[in-house]
Formats: structure tokens, C-alpha cells, sequence
């Protein structure tokens, strides 16, 4: 399975609910340990099952292969983002407020996300394409999910608006991840929020 291919699989999981069996849980915090320290190509379901302390059938209970269990936890890294920066931005009122501080709070969650920097620096040849040539796909994906959050928040936007705003943060998000080197400190977070404050209310 290529990176296209699981972005595809997550996207046609999205709107399944999350399994609350316990033992699927401690298999998929394991998978997700494992490939943080060693990347897809070199994790197998017998590493994960010694990890979560299961037998090799018991991960194959719950996930029929390495593919799914691989789609499991990247639906597991998306859902907890999302979460967690909708939690992070009910303390703010305006819409403003809301794109600045999201936008940066973004940026700097992905730069140290473990599993996505483990990915890209180990694996590039299968994630690369993604966010470069191939990224159609993670743009629309994105798109969708900021779109779905954040129309019934902003009622008075128009809906295209809305769309071309959510596209403009995320195309500069991966951006500056790909080429983090340049003159704006991304690890500074206040010239994260003059960044956004400068560009990406253009769109609204």
C-alpha cells in the first residue's frame, strides 16, 4: 500500500465509528509506538503483537492485516488532532482568533508530531508524493474536515469562502513543513500568529 492508497482508506473511514474494544486499543497504541521507531516498511504484525503484549492472533482478531492496522492508526493520529485542536480553540470567540491560533497551533503540532516526522524523514519515498505532486487528495481530505468544524461556527461566511480559506492554510502548513528553513522562526509562536494575521484572512 502505497501513501495515496492510505490516505484513500482513512478518507473512506473517517465516518466509522472509533472501536472502544480494549485489547484493539492497547494493539493500536503499540502499532503506533512501533512505527514511530521504525517506520511501515519495517514494522511487522509479529513486532506489534510482542509490543502489546498479545499473541500474533490476537492482532490478527482485530486487524486482518498490516494495511488495515496501518489505516487504524493514522485515523487514530488524525481523530486525536482534530480533537485536541478543537478543544484548543473553544477558549477563543472570533473568527479571527480561531484562524491565528489554529493555523499556529497546527503548524507546531505537526513539526514535533512523532509519527508523521518518523514517516517523512524514514520513508519519504512513500509520503513525499503526497504532499508535493500527489497532494490533491490530502488538500481535499483537509479540506473537508476544517470545513465540516468550522461552518457551523462561522455561520456568516460563505461556504466557498470558507473552502478557499481552509485551502490557503493548509497549502501553506505543508509549506512550511517541507521547507522549514527560512527566515520565520517556526518554533516561535508569535510570528506563527503574525504569519496568519498577514495572509490567510485574504481569503475571508
Amino acid at each position: 500500500m502505497n501513501a495515496l492508497e492510505l490516505l484513500h482508506r482513512v478518507a473512506d473511514g473517517w465516518h466509522r465509528a472509533p472501536s472502544d474494544d480494549l485489547t484493539a486499543q492497547r494493539v493500536l497504541d503499540a502499532a503506533a509506538r512501533q512505527l514511530e521507531l521504525f517506520g511501515i516498511q519495517r514494522t511487522t504484525m509479529e513486532d506489534v503483537a510482542r509490543r502489546a503484549g498479545v499473541s500474533r492472533v490476537t492482532v490478527y482478531r482485530h486487524f486482518t492485516n498490516k494495511d488495515e492496522l496501518v489505516e487504524a492508526v493514522v485515523l487514530q493520529e488524525v481523530r486525536r488532532f482534530l480533537f485536541d485542536l478543537g478543544a484548543f480553540l473553544e477558549d477563543y470567540e472570533t473568527d479571527e482568533d480561531r484562524i491565528v491560533e489554529g493555523f499556529a497551533f497546527t503548524v507546531a503540532r505537526l513539526r514535533h508530531h512523532t509519527l508523521l516526522q518518523r514517516l517523512l524523514e524514514g520513508e519519504p519515498e512513500l509520503f513525499l508524493p503526497v504532499l508535493t505532486t500527489g497532494s490533491g487528495p490530502l488538500i481535499a481530505f483537509a479540506r473537508n474536515l476544517i470545513v465540516g468544524y468550522a461552518a457551523p461556527r462561522m455561520p456568516l461566511v460563505p461556504p466557498e469562502d470558507l473552502a478557499l480559506g481552509a485551502e490557503m492554510g493548509i497549502r501553506l502548513t505543508i509549506s512550511l513543513l517541507l521547507n522549514p528553513d527560512g527566515v520565520l522562526d517556526l518554533d516561535d509562536p508569535e510570528r506563527l500568529r503574525g504569519l496568519a494575521r498577514r495572509f490567510l484572512p485574504l481569503a475571508w
